[in-house]
């Protein structure tokens, strides 16, 4: 997500449930600088944010070891491809050890595949950044970076500004139990930006270690106004699960010019991915509220799934939903 704008402080007010104002809204959580819909409004914050010790990270991806979270994150906005090391998998302050990265990436979106850590970015060449087109690096500690795909991108601009794909910006990805890879992407037609945005979709398979999703990316938007994913794949019901951002869209849950959090699923028998702002979004209205990311965690003994967004694009925000990123999904689909 590419906005910044100046700072607000998030401060918690108080709960109201919303179930007479509208049928679609079964309950909404109001706080002094965020509202939240559905499922969201059964979320936990535990603690202060925001988290991350305030700094100014965009496009953090959260990875759950063994009871710590991996965090991988553009430190500044600039490409400054970062690691840090959370306390716990619940904590909600506190980054440890905080490392540059041996490369930079603008963009980054980080995952755990097989025995080694993936990311994909833009990529630098020096100081100037390769806008539009994604690579691909892989690590085995998660600082020092090798560039993949035989230093070829894995996903391309289109030449011809009508496409879709002439605007490429954060991408999402995840592997399902047969080693297809699926990529969601926030892209747009040239000379449109913001408000001809959505997520387009890809897959592919590596072999050999090459991958490429030019060749069966979508003609059109899967998501209208969508952007800034994240992905997550269930082996339970075999399906993708995306939280991401949406922006000018006619389901106007906030204001149309500022991105706001909900969540999508891809129908396997028809192929649609369906939105629903109804069951799970959170955002406000005259704030972009955006790049969303999540894992599971162990709070309390209990099971929750973790949510961490970027709150004004300046800070790391998170939050707790009870149940697992499979719970979610069948919550979100019913």
């Amino acid at each position: 997500m590419r906005t910044l704008i100046t700072t607000l402080i998030l401060t918690f007010a108080l709960i109201i449930p919303c179930s007479g104002m509208d049928p679609f809204r079964d309950q909404i959580r109001i706080e002094s600088d965020l509202v939240y819909y559905g499922l969201a409004a059964d979320s936990m914050v535990r603690g202060k944010n925001p988290v991350m010790n305030g700094l100014p990270v965009v496009e953090n991806s959260i990875i759950n070891k063994g009871g710590v979270l991996l965090n991988f994150f553009d430190l500044g906005y600039n490409g400054t491809f970062s690691y840090g090391i959370s306390r716990s998998a619940d904590d909600y302050q506190g980054v440890l050890d905080i490392k540059p990265c041996n490369v930079k990436v603008r963009f980054p979106y980080t995952l755990k595949y097989q025995n080694k850590y993936l990311t994909f970015g833009w990529r630098y060449r020096g100081n100037d950044v390769e806008p539009c087109n994604v690579y691909l690096w892989s690590s085995a500690n998660g600082i020092d970076w090798t560039v993949e795909n035989g230093g070829l991108p894995v996903l391309t601009k289109s030449s011809e500004p009508a496409s879709i794909w002439f605007n490429i910006w954060n991408v999402a990805v995840a592997v399902d139990g047969s080693n297809n890879f699926h990529m969601i992407v926030e892209c747009a037609p040239g000379g449109v930006d913001q408000k001809g945005v959505g997520l387009g979709y890809s897959t592919a398979r590596m072999v050999d270690g090459k991958i490429n999703f030019d060749p069966n990316r979508t003609q059109a938007h899967v998501i209208n106004g969508g952007g800034n994913p994240y992905l997550y794949y269930s082996k339970k019901e075999d399906t993708l699960l995306a939280i991401h951002g949406i922006v000018h869209s006619s389901m106007n849950m906030f204001s149309s010019d500022y991105w706001w959090i909900t969540a999508s699923y891809l129908n396997r028998a028809n192929h649609h991915w369906f939105t629903k702002p109804d069951k799970f979004s959170f955002g406000k209205s005259g704030i972009h509220v955006a790049d969303p990311h999540a894992e599971e965690v162990i709070v309390d003994n209990r099971l929750c799934s973790r949510i961490i967004f970027s709150y004004n694009q300046r800070y790391i925000y998170s939050l707790f939903v009870e149940g697992g990123l499979d719970d979610l999904l069948r919550r979100i689909m019913n």
